[in-house]
């Protein structure tokens, strides 16, 4: 009898028990790597506005600074990626401008990396752009088998109908062959802070997106 007593008051006293223990919110961290392009550094440009417009309790953006940016090499930059990503899963994001756009597809290829959060490329382009043959043999160094790309979630191209460094054909072709949707926006250059981009209100608006698509997600 004794016995049925302790029981019933310890099931009794279980929802008071229960209801005592404080509520602990859990999210697993979102994180963004940004990568800069040719010339560039983590603190031109939109780099800074949009960890800052981004950056929370939830989410962390690294800006990825590039060794020597206005004499681009192949190896190091990838070595510099290497260097600085450890983990790749669902939870993480990547925003690639211009040069950093076959940085990062290379890079991700060469870890046989399919499975992301979400990727968005900024005046990305796969060959040789006019002008700057100096470039030419990180291109051709970088190339990648656009089919290992095309089944990626959220990965998105945008692009400038005027950029006067990346020609939008370039970026249309490279949108097209990668097989991922794109948007053009008007007047918008290069997408530097030359052209008006020191706030990139578009891009953050499209990573906040991607960021809800995935919490949202079963």
């Amino acid at each position: 009898m004794m016995k049925k007593i302790l029981v019933a008051l310890a099931l009794f006293a279980l929802p008071f028990a229960l209801k005592a223990q404080p509520f602990i919110h859990t999210q697993t961290k979102q994180q963004i790597y940004v990568l800069h392009g040719y010339t560039a550094s983590i603190h031109d440009h939109w780099f800074m506005d949009f960890k800052q417009s981004l950056e929370n309790e939830y989410t962390q953006v690294d800006l990825i600074e590039f060794p020597d940016s206005q004499h681009p090499d192949a190896k190091k930059w990838q070595q510099t990626l290497d260097q600085t990503i450890a983990k790749v899963d669902e939870h993480t994001y990547f925003v690639a401008h211009s040069l950093g756009v076959i940085t990062l597809l290379h890079f991700l290829e060469r870890h046989q990396i399919k499975k992301v959060g979400g990727i968005i490329l900024i005046s990305g382009f796969s060959d040789p752009i006019p002008g700057f043959p100096d470039l030419d043999e990180y291109i051709l160094a970088n190339q990648i088998n656009p089919t290992h790309f095309q089944h990626a979630d959220q990965t998105y191209m945008l692009i400038s109908d005027n950029d006067s460094i990346v020609p939008k054909a370039y970026s249309l072709a490279f949108a097209r062959k990668l097989n991922i949707p794109y948007r053009i926006l008007p007047n918008a250059g290069h997408f530097l802070g030359s052209d008006g981009y020191t706030q990139f209100p578009q891009l953050v608006e499209l990573m906040q997106q991607m960021l809800k698509h995935k919490k949202s997600s079963p």
